[in-house]
């Protein structure tokens, strides 16, 4: 019982220190993603090589 107690502890400890503050957001530059068209269209891939009637 005292392990999963200590072991409950540490993952809200470490959780609580490595998780995001509203200041660290406000202080980084994000840049949005494209989305829904907004970039240009992925070419399709090259047509498969022709068979080669040497079997």
């Amino acid at each position: 019982m005292k392990k999963l107690l200590l072991t409950m502890v540490t993952v809200f400890l470490i959780s609580g220190i490595t998780s995001c503050t509203p200041e660290l957001l406000q202080s980084q530059d994000v840049q949005p993603e494209a989305c829904c068209g907004e970039t240009d269209p992925i070419p399709p891939p090259p047509p498969p090589p022709p068979p080669d009637g040497n079997n």
